[in-house]
This record gives structure tokens, C-alpha cells and sequence, in this order.
């Protein structure tokens, strides 16, 4: 508040020299009106009466209106004139205003250094300097109440320090405390002005001075505009705000735009009324003229110093975000919402300074040259402009920071894929509700300025049957998202609990949500279609003839579709078992209604549409068995053969791994045939669905290492080689010769 008051004494520094011009007569300073023309002579009513209660009278009445029409729009019928001289005459005109107003501007500031001369003789005039005291002391009143009920109260009902650094407070508790703060402003204010007004009341002897009146109307405006403004920007560290700018960005911003408002409202409001009162005209005109001046000036420096501060901003936030891409060692940073509010912040950077620099300019020009508009057209057009900003800042707010609203969800444990579901649905929601933000602001501009006059445009039947069309669309495709979340959002709850969750409910609540993703989208666009006035019948039946001609030109899409259907009826397969479907033997990692998708050995992923498959071979159903068919040497005894593998069955019970996989005895099915070196006997071993294969290495490494222990030999390929006697001889050693 202390720039509110430094404005306000800037602004009333002339007022006590205005009291030194005479006040001019009214009737000096208006020029003389030229005589009206003599008006026609009225008609009584009773004769209007008579006229048209009699027939012929009336037929002549119109007669003569007819011929009156005639006549004036002959007089209206006028020889067109070029472009050129039209583009001229309005430009003679524009530049012969203009004239004109800068020689009133001229006297006007030709007057200014008489009234800072006359400041000093004012205070020595009684009367002058018990007004200024007076309102000195309402000043001091409001100033001193506001500030004592603001923090009292603010304590009060936050029952927490005004300040916190380095300890971030949860959201419900940061969105209690500025509402908190929101209310403890406006009453703070409201108790400013009560306090302005005893202290009035005390020193006007019962009644209210005029210059206090004016002070407290625009102590209430400036007041309830600085609390708007808090909310948006703050000067507080720790308090909650619609802007996510640095602290220090938004102390430079809340501390011009408070200077500017109370600079032009205490100026317009208290200072130009107190000096038509004083001085009259002359003094009222000296004294606009000086505020709108200042208020100019120190909106462009304003204006300058915000331009740079949200520049620096920007410029911090580009070398992060140029950081961790850095650190992730070029990897994109793939937060599509972060990486648009960046590129609308930096688009915005460049527009809005100049806008802004054409809007002070705008309101110099008007201000000084065409004063009744500034009531009708820029006030109006500067508060709708406001309501637009806040909401250009809630649009560039929702885009950033993308990872922070995931975060802070709270995910119930447990909750497979709810948190990645969160962010996914957070990310474009935001993106939607920032694009509409943005939507209403260029709309409450437009509005705000009278370019196009939405009340209007509302109250056209046509219009306003097509926007409530389109809110009635997007509340059904809101509505939709939410049932499409809460279901997926219960599918996952359902598959990450506590109990025991089969292959087969969990196959069916993937096609279950993929069916219901289908039928929601479908009849969500038809319903959608119909509120926005679109005739949904010529699509259905379109729909049913393009189905008709998919259905003949797609019988392999609808094959797939068909046998999907009734292997997922015969339960056929779910997901996790290991199957061969068609060619390909693999683990199902993902059904749908049509395909498989088939994991092999190798790590490669196989997509195996239905008609493909004929057969559908389940390793993993009820139960398995690991077939063990032994070649053992001829010359071994069968039982054996059959003791040893019993040995290594009892060995791999006891596995503390494997041996529970293991159902029932071990099967010994004895000798199954005579291979051309071995004795084939074969035994089976029950094990628990899809264990086969672990039960069945480790009982093959324990079968070796008993037939190793036994000395049982398992037979492998031998080859024999003969030799001609002419060969011995003549690999035989040649006898050594005899000595001589």
C-alpha cells in the first residue's frame, strides 16, 4: 500500500494550488447558442383523434406521408464522391482535431507551473489546509485499520505463520489459507473504510466531507483491486497464487500494476473532482491532464520492468529445461503439457509487451482527446482485458508443470497402472481445459472492447441453441472420460488384489475393457453428434451399409473376429499360458478379439491372427507331465536301470524349489523298445501346470549324476574300425635288424 499512498500525495500535490484560480462562471466559458428555429405549431391530440376517426381525413393524412417520403428520399439522392476525396476530407479532419487538441493541451499545460507556485500559498489559506488535514487524517485511519484488522484476522483464521521458507505446505492447506487470505483482505478493507468513515465523521461534525467521501470510494476500488491482484501475483513468500512465476517476478509485477491503478483511481476519482470544486474548469482540466500524464509514464516503465522480469524468467526456465535434456543425454523430455506451456510463455513474451504499449497509448490518446469514451469503452474494455489475463494465466498454469499433478495423485497401492493412467488422462485434460481458457479470454476481449457483443450473439436463438449444444457435448464426453476411468480404474483394482487372481479373469477383464472402451467411444460420439444438432439417423444407416461392404471386403477380419470369439467362449487360452497357436509356440502376452500375441523362447513376439489357427495346443491346463524315456546299454541290468531312476525321482522330492511342483508317484512305464545301441525305458512325472519344464532339468541332471554313481553307462554312438592284413602289416613297427 505504501505505492498506493506515494501516488495518491503525487496526484493531490496540485489540488492545494488549484484553490488560487478563480472559479469562471459557467456562462464565460460556454459559447453563446444560436437561436433555435421556430418549431412548427403542435396538433392537439383531440384532433389527431378526429383525423383518423374520419375516413376521408385519414386517406388524405396518408396521402400527404407518402408524398413527404417521396420528396425526402429525393433529397437523399446525392452524387457519390471518390475515394480519394473521402480518404481526404476525413483526413483534413482527423489532422485539424488533433490541431486543436494539442493547442488545448498546451494551455492546459501552460497552467501546470502556476498551480505547483500556488501549492505553497494554498497551505497558508485555512480553509485549503483544514482539508488537506482532514484528509490526511482519514488517509491515516484507513491505512492503519486495514493493516491491524488484516494481520489480526489473517492469524485468526489461518492459525499458522504468514510465513514459511523452505517447507512446503500440502495443497488443501495452501488452498485453505488463500481463501482464507481472500477473506481476511476484504474484510480488512471493508474495516479500513468504516474506520475512514468515523474518523470523517468525527472531524466533519456529523457530516462527511466531500473530499473524504471521494478519498474512501476510491480507497474501496484500490483496495478490492489489490486483493484481486494477490491472487494472481503476491509479494508474500509461501502463499498460494494462479501464477506459478518466481517470487521475485511477481513482487515487480504486483508492485507496478498496484502503482499504475492507484496512480490513474486516486488521480480520476479524488484529485480531478476535488479540483473542479476548488478552481473550477481550468484547474479540473490542468489536473487531468497531469494525472493521465503520470499514469501514462508509469505505465510504460511498468509495462518496460515486467517485460524484463518475465524475460529473465523464461531465460532461467529454458536453461533447466536445456539441463535435463542434457543429463538425459539428448532424450527428449517427453512432457508434452510442460513443453507447450514453455512455447505459449515464450510466445506470449513476445506479444504481450507491445499489446500492452498500444493499449497505454490507446488510453493517452482517448484519455486526452475523446474523454466521454473512457467511461463507455476503455474502463469496461481495461476490466474485461484483466478478467482475460487471469485467465491466459490459469491456461499457461494448467499447461505447465505435467509431472507434478501425477505425482501428488494418490494412487491406491497396489493399483497397477492407475498412476500412469492418472498422468496420461491428467496431461490432456489440462491441455483441453488451458486451450478453453485461452478460448474465453480472446472471447471476453472481444467482448470487453465491444467488437463483438456476445450478449447479443447469445440471445439469437440459433446461437444460443448451438452453444448450449456444445456445452452439452463436452459435459457428455467429460461424463464419458470419468465412467471410462472409473471402470479402468476398477479393472485394475480387481487384477492388483489381495485375493487370488485366475489367467482366465484376467483375460476377461482385459477384453472387458477394451469392449467397453469400443462402446463407450461409439456411443458416446453418436450421443455427442446428436446434442450438437447433427442428424445421427443418415449415419447409422451409412454405418449399417458400411458394415455390410466391410463384411464382404474383410471376411478374414471377420473370420478372426468369429473364432476369437469362440476360443475365448471354450476358454481356450489365457493370458500367461504357454501355447501353440498355428505355428508358433509361445507364451500369450496379450488377447484380444482377433489376435494373440505369442512370446517365444528366443524373445521375439509373435502377433497370430485366428483364422490362422486351426489348432490351439495348451501346455497349461490342469496339470503336466515330464516324459523321460532312458536309452540305456544292452549290457545293463533293466531293474536295475529302473532302481536308479527311482533314486533320482526320490532326490528331486526333496529339492526345496522343484519339489513342490511335483504331483503323485513317480510313473515307471519300464522298457518301451530297443533302439539300435540302447534299451529305451520310459517314466512319467505329474507336476503342477507349465512346471514340467523346470521339474524336468533338474531330474534329468540328478538322473545323470545317479547313473554316474552306479556305474549304469548310457550309450552313445561307437564306431569300429577293420583293417586288411596287407594294412596291419603296414602300420606294423618294422623289426629292428640284427647286430653284426
Amino acid at each position: 500500500m505504501k505505492h498506493a499512498l506515494l501516488a495518491f500525495l503525487a496526484v493531490m500535490l496540485p489540488l492545494g494550488a488549484a484553490a488560487q484560480i478563480p472559479l469562471v462562471p459557467p456562462a464565460a466559458e460556454a459559447p453563446a447558442e444560436t437561436a433555435a428555429p421556430e418549431a412548427p405549431a403542435a396538433v392537439t391530440l383531440d384532433e389527431l383523434i378526429a383525423t383518423l376517426s374520419d375516413d376521408a381525413s385519414r386517406a388524405d393524412l396518408l396521402a400527404q406521408l407518402e408524398t413527404l417520403r417521396e420528396v425526402e428520399t429525393a433529397d437523399e439522392e446525392v452524387v457519390p464522391v471518390p475515394l480519394a476525396q473521402r480518404l481526404a476530407d476525413r483526413s483534413a479532419r482527423a489532422v485539424e482535431e488533433g490541431w486543436r487538441r494539442a493547442r488545448i493541451l498546451a494551455v492546459e499545460a501552460a497552467r501546470l507551473p502556476g498551480l505547483a507556485v500556488g501549492f505553497g500559498r494554498a497551505l497558508l489559506v485555512p480553509e485549503t489546509a483544514g482539508m488537506l488535514w482532514r484528509l490526511v487524517a482519514v488517509i491515516a485511519a484507513t491505512q492503519v485499520a486495514m493493516r491491524l484488522a488484516h494481520r489480526g484476522m489473517l492469524r485468526w483464521l489461518v492459525r499458522q505463520p504468514l510465513r514459511r521458507q523452505g517447507f512446503v505446505l500440502p495443497f488443501r492447506t495452501r488452498l485453505r489459507r488463500f481463501g482464507m487470505r481472500m477473506l481476511s483482505g476484504v474484510l480488512a478493507v471493508l474495516l479500513g473504510w468504516v474506520a475512514g468513515y468515523a474518523v470523517a465523521l468525527a472531524l466533519g461534525g456529523g457530516d462527511v466531507p466531500q473530499e473524504a467521501a471521494l478519498y474512501l470510494n476510491a480507497y474501496v476500488v484500490v483496495g478490492l483491486f489489490g486483493i484481486g491482484l494477490s491472487a494472481v501475483v503476491s509479494r508474500v513468500p509461501g502463499t498460494m497464487t494462479l501464477s506459478d512465476l518466481p517470487l521475485h517476478a511477481q513482487k515487480i509485477i504486483a508492485r507496478r500494476v498496484r502503482l499504475v491503478v492507484a496512480t490513474a483511481v486516486y488521480g480520476i476519482m479524488v484529485a480531478v473532482p476535488v479540483a473542479q470544486a476548488l478552481g473550477g474548469l481550468p484547474a479540473r482540466n490542468s489536473v487531468r491532464t497531469l494525472v493521465i500524464v503520470l499514469s501514462a509514464a508509469i505505465a510504460l516503465y511498468a509495462v518496460a520492468r515486467i517485460r524484463r522480469a518475465m524475460g529473465a524468467v523464461l531465460d532461467h526456465e529454458q536453461a533447466e529445461a536445456e539441463a535435463r535434456r542434457r543429463r538425459r543425454r539428448g532424450a527428449e523430455d517427453g512432457d508434452v503439457a510442460a513443453d507447450m506451456g514453455r512455447a505459449s510463455g515464450r510466445a506470449w513474451l513476445a506479444i504481450w509487451p507491445w499489446l500492452a504499449y498500444a493499449y497505454v497509448l490507446g488510453c493517452f490518446v482517448i484519455a486526452l482527446t475523446r474523454p466521454a469514451l473512457m467511461g463507455a469503452l476503455v474502463i469496461r474494455g481495461t476490466v474485461f482485458t484483466v478478467i482475460a489475463l487471469v485467465l491466459v494465466t490459469v491456461g499457461q498454469r494448467l499447461l505447465r508443470g505435467a509431472r507434478s499433478a501425477a505425482a501428488q495423485a494418490p494412487a491406491p497401492e497396489g493399483a497397477v497402472g492407475f498412476r500412469a493412467r492418472l498422468k496420461g488422462l491428467a496431461g490432456p485434460a489440462r491441455i483441453v481445459l488451458a486451450l478453453v481458457a485461452f478460448a474465453s479470454a480472446v472471447l471476453v476481449l472481444l467482448d470487453g472492447w465491444r467488437i463483438v457483443d456476445l450478449g447479443e450473439l447469445l440471445e439469437r436463438p440459433e446461437v444460443g441453441a448451438r452453444v448450449w449444444g456444445l456445452v452439452s457435448a463436452a459435459a457428455i464426453v467429460v461424463a464419458l472420460v470419468i465412467l471410462w476411468s472409473a471402470v479402468s480404474v476398477w479393472i485394475d483394482r480387481k487384477l492388483a488384489g489381495t485375493g487370488m487372481v485366475t489367467s482366465r479373469q484376467r483375460t476377461l477383464l482385459a477384453l472387458f475393457r477394451n469392449a467397453f472402451t469400443v462402446a463407450l467411444v461409439i456411443f458416446g460420439a453418436m450421443i455427442a453428434l446428436s446434442e450438437l444438432g447433427i442428424d445421427i439417423a443418415p449415419l447409422i444407416a451409412g454405418a449399417g451399409v458400411v458394415g455390410l461392404a466391410i463384411g464382404f471386403g474383410a471376411q478374414k477380419l471377420v473370420q478372426d473376429i468369429i473364432t476369437g470369439i469362440f476360443i475365448q467362449l471354450e476358454n481356450a487360452m489365457d493370458v500367461g499360458d504357454v501355447v501353440t497357436a498355428g505355428p508358433i509356440t509361445g507364451a500369450v502376452e496379450k488377447l484380444t478379439i482377433r489376435s494373440v500375441g505369442l512370446r517365444t523362447l528366443d524373445g521375439v513376439y509373435h502377433i497370430v491372427p485366428f483364422s490362422a489357427v486351426d489348432v490351439v495346443s495348451n501346455f497349461m491346463r490342469g496339470f503336466s507331465f515330464h516324459v523321460r524315456e532312458m536309452g540305456v546299454a544292452y549290457g545293463e541290468n533293466v531293474p536295475a536301470v529302473k532302481a536308479a531312476m527311482q533314486e533320482a525321482f526320490e532326490r528331486l522330492r526333496r529339492d526345496p524349489e522343484q519339489g513342490p511342483n511335483v504331483l503323485g508317484e513317480f510313473d515307471m512305464q519300464g522298457v518301451t523298445g530297443f533302439a539300435d545301441s540302447a534299451v529305451l525305458v520310459r517314466a512319467r512325472i505329474k507336476t503342477l501346470p507349465g512346471a514340467h519344464w523346470g521339474v524336468g532339468r533338474l531330474y534329468d541332471e540328478l538322473l545323470k549324476a545317479v547313473f554316474d554313481e552306479r556305474g549304469i553307462e548310457i550309450p552313445f554312438p561307437h564306431r569300429q574300425i577293420m583293417l586288411s592284413d596287407d594294412a596291419l602289416k603296414a602300420l606294423s613297427p618294422r623289426p629292428q635288424a640284427a647286430a653284426e
